[in-house]
């Protein structure tokens, strides 16, 4: 929002066509003074108050927010890159994919641990997921940390300079 200076002047047009040129109120999105604000206030106030109340409006504001929520998504997925994501949780290790790495793993406990990242969108994502199917723990995108799951990440962290994380022992069978 536009902060105007405290040498706005308002810029109401009176009935006489001349201004109105009272300092302007500097949190207005507009140069206009306090009392021409009020007055539109009450001027708007109990329309806006009828309208809040329908239901019809109150979906088309769900649906118009969800409508810009999506395209803001959209536009954010277009102009930046997709990462694939391995993170564990206890013993399991999650495949993900999002745009902000950083943003995604506050919305895991503190326990989690990120063991690799790699470029790639909701493609790569989906073939990691095949790749590892034999080894899900739970869900479609949590899996056991098996070897061939292990000797990927590890492939992934020696790219980025990572130390290498233990291979699980796969006790034998009697």
């Amino acid at each position: 929002m536009r902060q105007y200076n405290r040498h706005s002047r308002c810029t109401v047009q009176r009935r006489s066509g001349d201004f109105c040129d009272a300092p302007s109120h500097p949190d207005m999105p507009f140069p206009i003074c306090g009392r021409h604000a009020a007055k539109l206030w009450r001027h708007i106030s109990h329309d806006m108050k009828i309208v809040l109340n329908d239901p019809q409006y109150q979906v088309k504001a769900v649906l118009d927010f969800a409508a810009e929520c999506q395209a803001k998504h959209e536009r954010q997925r277009e102009t930046r890159p997709s990462r694939v994501y391995y993170v564990q949780i206890g013993d399991a290790i999650k495949i993900g994919t999002t745009i902000n790495v950083r943003q995604r793993m506050n919305g895991y406990p503190p326990n989690k641990r990120l063991l690799a990242v790699e470029d790639g969108g909701y493609d790569v994502e989906a073939e990691r997921h095949r790749q590892f199917a034999s080894f899900v723990a739970f869900g479609k995108e949590w899996f056991r940390p098996e070897a061939p799951l292990i000797k990927h990440i590890n492939g992934l962290r020696e790219k980025r300079g990572a130390k290498p994380i233990p291979v699980p022992k796969i006790p034998k069978k009697k």
